[in-house]
């Protein structure tokens, strides 16, 4: 099978507050997904990690439960959260990725023909996808500044670092257990060969 992949987004974090810097994540209480690799990253910006359902975030931000969500900027506006708070601020420190996947049982009972063609629409498809995935990330943000929000970016230099300090710390957390760790070996030879 081919290991191409498509994005679903860029992660950033919609905020109370200007996130210009890292500075002003300090203390800060921002939604993250509940695993252990999320609740680091915000601790590295300076931040503590409050894990909530997605389906409570608009509440969360209401009452001040959070100052701010990470997800992907589409999210962010299907979710209107421009008339919560003002900021965006694009750290694109992860992606919100899909894959196309298929079960291997189902996969072989299936004629090479067929097999063959399935493979070669799903290469096909994946180009287009990440041509959507782009056009619609690059939307939210006209979006959220068109409804009357800012759009930041870190400095170059701290997000350098940041990513640094996160890949360093994911590495880390999936090194502690066998199984994680052999996918994440696996993860870095395959990005290594895509570069």
């Amino acid at each position: 099978m081919d290991r191409r992949r498509y994005i679903y987004g860029n992660t950033a974090f919609a905020t109370k507050f200007p996130g210009k810097t890292l500075a002003d994540f300090n203390g800060k209480k921002v939604r993250v997904l509940a695993s252990r690799i999320e609740r680091k990253g915000a601790e590295l910006m300076g931040a503590t990690a409050v894990p909530v359902d997605f389906s409570e975030i608009v509440t969360a931000l209401q009452q001040g439960t959070i100052d701010g969500i990470k997800s992907s900027p589409p999210a962010f506006t299907s979710l209107k959260l421009y008339n919560i708070v003002d900021n965006v601020t694009a750290t694109e420190d992860g992606v919100m990725g899909e894959v196309m996947l298929v079960s291997k049982v189902w996969w072989d009972t299936l004629p090479k023909d067929l097999q063959k063609i399935l493979k070669e629409e799903a290469i096909a498809l994946e180009p287009e996808l990440y041509d959507f995935v782009l056009q619609d990330q690059a939307n939210a943000y006209k979006l959220w500044a068109e409804q009357g929000g800012t759009v930041y970016k870190l400095p170059e230099q701290e997000r350098t670092e940041l990513l640094g300090k996160m890949k360093a710390a994911t590495i880390e957390l999936m090194n502690e257990n066998k199984a994680t760790a052999e996918a994440m070996n696996m993860t870095l030879k395959v990005a290594d060969r895509v570069k």
